[in-house]
This record gives structure tokens, C-alpha cells and sequence, in this order.
């Protein structure tokens, strides 16, 4: 079984689709932090495109280790959030607007508010801790923001980690 945590309206063919909101549809709705187990099912791969960042920071620490737990050595974690130096970069060069604010901050939904930011450096240092290991960078291939381009800069960091 695949998941794709946090897939909001874009879910995913072949994947088991999770969103705690009603909404969008999901398989399973509920908060990540929330789901404990898939009763035994095997988790092949896990796809978490922009919704790291709205956790809360104190909750990554349980989400991370229940990715372990369900993952097996070898397997993947595909992971994207707003790409933090490149969209303070933009914002420091004299760009501003709606489009670098909300990839900033988030949606002023709830639920939809970033809770905290990353750069390359702190991601892989964010997974590392829990016996993962970065592969580098992964071209987006699923049609969300994980591709979105912005003036011709890609403002998603794309990061693939392997379970230890």
C-alpha cells in the first residue's frame, strides 16, 4: 500500500488517500498525528506533499517516528514543503505578493497556516533523526504544488528519504 498524507483535493490513483478534511474526499480522514497503525497492512511508499509544515512542530517528532514503524528498511518517503530559502530569496530581491505569502505562511483556513518552515538543511536534518536517509532531490511527478513554479523558480523543496 502507498499513502498520500495531506492529498486535499488531489488524490492519488493506486495510493490510499488522507486528509482531515471531510471535503476533499480522503480514504481516510483524519489528522496524521492521529493514526497510530494500518492493521498490518505493509506501507510500500509515502507521499507527503505540502503538509509537513502545518504540523505543529512539537507533533513531527510523532509523525516521523510512526513513519518508521510502518515503513521497511529500504523503502521511501517522498517528501515537499515551500522551499524556505527560495521564497525568502524571491521576497528579498524586492518580490512580494499573494502567491509568496501564502506559500509562506499558508492559507488562512483552518488548519491550512504553516506551523513551520524548512530549507534543505533543515529538512534532512529534521528525518535524519529518525533513522532515515536523504536520496537527495526528486522531480515532482504527481500534478500538485510539489511542481509549482513561480516567475520561473520552483518554490517546492522535493526530498526523497529512505527508511534505515
Amino acid at each position: 500500500m502507498k499513502l498520500n498524507i495531506g492529498c486535499g483535493e488531489k488524490k492519488l490513483n493506486g495510493y490510499k488517500n488522507i486528509d482531515c478534511r471531510k471535503e476533499c474526499n480522503p480514504d481516510i480522514c483524519d489528522f496524521i498525528q492521529n493514526i497510530k497503525t494500518f492493521d498490518g497492512e505493509r506501507i510500500e511508499e509515502i507521499y507527503a506533499s505540502h503538509i509537513i509544515e502545518h504540523i505543529p512542530h512539537e507533533d513531527v517528532p510523532i509523525i516521523f517516528e510512526r513513519m518508521h514503524s510502518w515503513l521497511k528498511h529500504g523503502d521511501k518517503i517522498f517528501i515537499s514543503v515551500p522551499d524556505l530559502k527560495m521564497i525568502s530569496w524571491l521576497i528579498c530581491g524586492g518580490y512580494y505578493d499573494h502567491v509568496l505569502m501564502n506559500f509562506l505562511y499558508g492559507d488562512s483556513r483552518e488548519g491550512m497556516t504553516h506551523c513551520w518552515g524548512y530549507t534543505e538543511n533543515s529538512l534532512v536534518k529534521e528525518v535524519e533523526k529518525y533513522s532515515f536517509k536523504s536520496l537527495g532531490k526528486f522531480e515532482p511527478f504527481h500534478n500538485d504544488d510539489s511542481g509549482f513554479v513561480y516567475k520561473g523558480y520552483p518554490l517546492s523543496l522535493n526530498m526523497l528519504f529512505e527508511r534505515l
